[in-house]
């Protein structure tokens, strides 16, 4: 995994991959561009519904960041943030690195 200099946190590309791959380790069966509807019950998450069948699961993740509470149809405290993620493959190591927010407020 990839990991940001000044911070030490992972690099949202790299992480998406790594909680992926650790996901499927565990079992969990990832469904990657196909629209899913919460199955509920008693207001608790029982599954997903999947081209019309539901798929029954212990547990539900949405991963939808600030699109959740739409995913979800429930009113979340989630809120967009303004940013572009770029992910390269170099052939070698740069050299710079540079990153700061395009604007200041």
């Amino acid at each position: 995994m990839a990991y940001r200099l000044e911070t030490g946190r992972p690099a949202p590309p790299a992480a998406a991959r790594a909680f992926a791959e650790r996901a499927r380790a565990a079992g969990a069966d990832l469904r990657v561009g196909e629209e899913a509807v919460l199955a509920t019950r008693a207001g608790r998450a029982t599954g997903v519904t999947v081209a019309g069948e539901l798929q029954p699961a212990g547990a539900v993740a949405i991963a939808a960041g600030p699109w959740t509470p739409a995913a979800i149809s429930a009113p979340l405290p989630v809120t967009p943030l303004w940013g572009v993620v770029v992910a390269l493959e170099l052939d070698a190591p740069p050299t710079h690195v540079i990153e700061e927010p395009a604007w200041r407020s």
